[in-house]
């Protein structure tokens, strides 16, 4: 048994779902054109010869936008769960592959990034609407701007961040002055929209889709999303990449993160590889790609 994301002709997903259910199977929870639901693989062929089934593809993991794949992440945590005083250790461990990494403030990324011209000019971006969808947000962080969160998160309804991912995105982006630490566009107005979570930073592609969703219900004018899973599905046929066209041709701009898994071609990863979307790399602090990042 596994879960898979059954895409609908538009407007046609109530039908399908009552066709499932005539076939004796129990869908468990539908976004936009896209219907989740478990079964077992020898049933793709069946479901995709329903009426108003555009294609059946598997509901594949995504984690933050890290050096370590959320794959290897996982493996790397429970081997250590297996280990004398293994949870202490393993949650020891998850909290460290956070701690440090960012060296450089966001003051000096603020000038590397052209964001002290635009403040000059009173660019701030306020009245800018911006949703990011990650692990969350840390309501106590002194840096933090004032922000409502959702979670989308199975297990865990609130959008606390217990990763450190979302509060580190969200500071980057509108994170309040304090000493040399400002955000790039501290007047935005932020939505923490939850979709990555369980300490390793990872969700699923149902979770994501549910998260871009409750993006435009909100009326989001751009989305953040530092993630990123398997790009072995092509934009036209990946669930999260439909969705991105669909949403930029209404006007909303995605800006996602291109992945940590370079520097080697072709390793950007889903849904960085949308044609429709912004994918950011990362830059070192004299304004040139980093090894590490992704290319296309």
């Amino acid at each position: 048994m596994a879960r898979y994301i059954i895409r609908t002709k538009p407007g046609q997903a109530t039908a399908v779902k009552g066709a499932l259910s005539a076939a004796g199977l129990k869908p468990l929870d539908s976004s936009l054109d896209f219907i989740f639901i478990d079964i077992p693989p020898e049933k793709v062929p069946v479901i995709e010869a329903l009426p108003g089934v555009i294609k059946v593809t598997p509901d594949r993991k995504v984690g933050i936008a890290a050096v370590m794949p959320v794959e290897t992440k996982v493996q790397e945590f429970y081997k250590r769960m297996k280990e004398p005083f293994g949870l202490p250790k393993a949650l020891a461990w998850a909290r460290a592959q956070e701690a440090g990494a960012e060296k450089t403030p966001t003051s000096v990324a603020a000038e590397a990034m052209g964001a002290t011209e635009a403040w000059a000019k009173g660019i701030t971006g306020k009245g800018v609407k911006v949703a990011i969808l990650d692990t969350g947000i840390d309501f106590l962080g002194p840096q933090m701007p004032l922000a409502r969160a959702t979670s989308f998160v199975v297990g865990d309804p609130l959008g606390d961040d217990n990763n450190g991912h979302g509060t580190h995105t969200a500071t980057t982006i509108a994170g309040k002055k304090r000493g040399n630490l400002i955000g790039l566009a501290p007047d935005v107005t932020l939505r923490l929209i939850k979709t990555l979570g369980y300490l390793l930073g990872m969700g699923a592609t149902s979770d994501i889709i549910k998260g871009m969703e409750e993006a435009e219900k909100w009326g989001a004018d751009i989305v953040s999303m530092s993630l990123g899973g398997d790009a072995s599905v092509a934009p036209e046929d990946d669930p999260m990449c439909i969705v991105i066209k669909e949403q930029t041709a209404k006007g909303m701009i995605y800006s996602i993160a291109a992945g940590n898994s370079g520097p080697g071609p072709q390793t950007v990863g889903s849904p960085g590889i949308s044609p429709d979307a912004i994918t950011v790399a990362a830059l070192d602090i004299h304004g040139k790609v980093s090894d590490f990042s992704s290319r296309g």
